[in-house]
């Protein structure tokens, strides 16, 4: 399937492993996004994840996302392949 749900925590997931040209988007809750080629710490820097933005994402960059909320678990991220 080219288009996937992703709905993290707080921990670091992988959204885009570098193999392929990717589309990131919030949909729902709040998220925070980081570059890396291993899961980054608890304590990386990151992005804010804008609702509703599309995040285009180019091969080979691997990209992180979490939830930035601990008191609601609603994070909802679409992933999908556009090659």
């Amino acid at each position: 399937m080219k288009t996937t749900e992703l709905k993290p925590d707080n921990k670091w997931v992988l959204a885009c492993s570098g193999s392929k040209n990717m589309l990131l988007q919030l949909l729902a809750g709040e998220a925070a996004f980081c570059i890396s080629d291993t899961a980054p710490p608890d304590d990386s820097p990151y992005h804010y994840m804008p609702s509703g933005v599309l995040i285009p994402v180019s091969a080979p960059t691997k990209v992180w996302v979490r939830s930035t909320r601990t008191y609601k678990q609603d994070t909802l991220i679409i992933v999908s392949e556009t090659e």
